[in-house]
């Protein structure tokens, strides 16, 4: 073998491992910290509404509807992995896990949340989430409508959940409430 086909042979071999080391790089930034959080274990309990008796269940699979004047009710529930994904991302989005347990935007968030309109008919929220070994747990009395940028982002994050919620075929399966909270 002369000296020049070992020059090829030994620029392939080059080209090959480079073109292999640019796949296996280029194929591990398409990796993000949302596949690594989906192989972490992610589960969460949404309390809302009035009193907090609407409740998703994502540990036991089951949602509960407030019937108001009648008792709850309570069925099997499921959000589809895609939904989870989605929720799991956007907790994530707006650092879910810095939330003080009881959160009080008037006080916790500062300027420019003291527009303070208290108001008697008013949504209340409970959050557990687990994603991995991080427990997280969040009690909001929504009663000021607060403009601040963290209410905002939780206050959206919860209505995305119930609009998941109330498009499926179980829930509208169920009866309305025989009443409302005044």
């Amino acid at each position: 073998m002369n000296i020049f086909n070992r020059n090829k042979i030994s620029k392939l071999i080059v080209i090959q491992i480079h073109c292999l080391l640019c796949l296996i790089i280029y194929s591990g930034c398409g990796l993000s910290t949302n596949l690594v959080q989906n192989n972490q274990s992610f589960h969460f309990i949404l309390k809302y509404g009035q009193y907090a008796k609407n409740v998703l269940n994502t540990f036991e699979g089951t949602f509960t509807k407030d019937m108001v004047v009648d008792s709850t009710i309570t069925i099997k529930f499921a959000l589809s992995q895609e939904e989870l994904d989605s929720i799991q991302n956007k907790m994530v989005e707006i650092n879910i896990f810095e939330y003080p347990e009881k959160y009080q935007p008037w006080q916790d968030d500062g300027p420019p949340s003291n527009s303070v309109i208290d108001h008697t008919s008013y949504n209340t929220y409970y959050f557990k989430i687990q994603l991995g070994n991080q427990l997280k747990e969040i009690f909001w009395t929504d009663s000021n409508w607060s403009k601040a940028t963290k209410a905002i982002r939780l206050r959206n994050l919860i209505s995305q959940i119930v609009m998941m919620i109330e498009s499926k075929k179980e829930f509208k399966k169920l009866p309305p409430p025989l009443g409302l909270y005044l």
